[in-house]
């Protein structure tokens, strides 16, 4: 009868292991950021049609004399809650297909400080720098006056110079 020595690792062994296992880790985490990438583009799609929405667009009736008109109204495909105030800002992001959250990415800012700035309560002064790139792309209505200006009317919590 033969004895067998129980096998140790090496630290060449450990070392190739863990190597392997930082490589897998990266392919994963490679695979992640295309699947996100890919759900930020299909959200950033002008129209989409979820398929259980499919057998709806049947009942849709368009009127050919008029162009553009809908009998139904829309289907409105918006996940998450539903805008908890009234402030223009939120409001005109909701409108162009966008949200706060998604503005805060785009420009490098916490999510929170946006909202703090007009929220009513945790409030902060909007930076004046702020106030105007959200007036400019916010754009105007069709007075011509900005849907969203940089004044005390639309940032009651103040504007900070």
């Amino acid at each position: 009868m033969t004895w067998h020595r129980p096998s140790v690792p090496t630290p060449r062994k450990l070392r190739a292991a863990a190597e392997k296992k930082e490589r897998s880790a990266q392919l994963l985490l490679a695979e992640a950021r295309a699947l996100r990438g890919a759900a930020d583009q299909l959200e950033n799609l002008a129209v989409t049609v979820p398929l259980s929405l499919s057998h709806e667009l049947s009942s849709i009736s368009v009127d050919m004399s008029q162009p553009n008109s809908l009998q139904n109204p829309p289907v409105r495909d918006r996940r998450g809650r539903p805008l908890e105030t009234k402030h223009r800002f939120p409001r005109a992001l909701e409108a162009r297909g966008s949200n706060v959250d998604r503005w805060a990415r785009e420009h490098t800012v916490n999510p929170k400080t946006v909202r703090s700035w007009y929220q009513k309560s945790g409030a902060r002064r909007i930076p004046v720098a702020m106030a105007k790139i959200i007036e400019v792309e916010m754009g105007v209505d069709d007075k011509g006056k900005p849907v969203v200006p940089a004044t005390l009317e639309s940032w009651p919590n103040g504007i900070a110079q």
